[in-house]
């Protein structure tokens, strides 16, 4: 059964395409714009309201609610029950989902992912493969991926003093303890370097040393906890950040 259906008789124009305003048929409260009926799910008590347009190949759906003004569009994914709203606009790929709220002028595009209880607000743009989980951002990132706040927001972990107390999962094999990915990397207590780390920050899972907060991590029985300088940080994507080296401060183990 349909919660909604289309006015084909009231619509914006824009881009030389129309933008339909919809209608929820249990209360016949008229809400926003769509451009086709694949923009907003028939399912779940996601909504679109107010002056807020949905269009491209972008998807709302479950109990997320664009608002205002906003504009969901291109392939974006609005879910969960995530807010977009005032003059929000979120396009390309980019994927807002969980209980995270979108709204002032803030941009998401790109590749980006915010989720969890993330909230982005102010003039703030999150792009490229950018993804935000936890806090607020507000301003526009100075330093993008570098970017204390971003950082910060990323991964859950305080940045003082221009430190971080970080963790990651690495495995006991012989009384050594060893990376998951390189059976030949050995992890102890003090500095550790990666010399040939990639200085890319645009790659994610490129070579250095990668941490992020206690629960990232699921395999290995070695929970790893280091200090990073801020300085030795090469980018934060996917909620870790990747460094160049860092002072390894002990281990804890799990039984099996």
């Amino acid at each position: 059964m349909k919660k909604y259906e289309i006015l084909k008789e009231d619509y914006i124009e824009g881009f030389e395409r129309k933008y339909y305003r919809i209608k929820r048929i249990s209360d016949n409260l008229v809400g926003g714009c769509i451009e086709y009926e694949d923009n907003l799910d028939q399912n779940g008590t996601c909504f679109v309201y107010d002056d807020a347009v949905v269009r491209g190949n972008a998807v709302v759906y479950d109990d997320a609610v664009v608002r205002g003004d906003a504009v969901v569009c291109d392939h974006a994914v609005v879910r969960g029950n995530a807010v977009v709203r005032g003059n929000a606009f979120v396009c390309d790929h980019a994927f807002v989902y969980d209980h995270a709220v979108v709204y002032d002028d803030a941009v998401v595009r790109g590749n980006a992912v915010v989720r969890g209880n993330a909230i982005i607000c102010g003039n703030a743009i999150i792009c490229g493969n950018m993804s935000v989980m936890f806090g607020i951002l507000k301003n526009k990132l100075v330093g993008g991926y570098l970017n204390k706040n971003y950082i910060e927001c990323a991964t859950n972990i305080p940045i003082i003093n221009n430190k971080m107390i970080v963790y990651k999962r690495a495995k006991k094999k012989n009384d050594k303890i060893v990376s998951l990915h390189d059976k030949n990397f050995e992890y102890k207590e003090g500095i550790v370097k990666c010399l040939d780390y990639d200085p890319n920050i645009n790659v994610d899972c490129g070579k250095g040393l990668h941490f992020s907060h206690f629960s990232y991590w699921e395999d290995g029985n070695v929970i790893i906890i280091a200090e990073v300088n801020y300085e030795d940080i090469i980018t934060c994507l996917s909620g870790k950040i990747r460094v160049k080296k860092c002072n390894i401060l002990g281990f804890e183990f799990i039984e099996d």
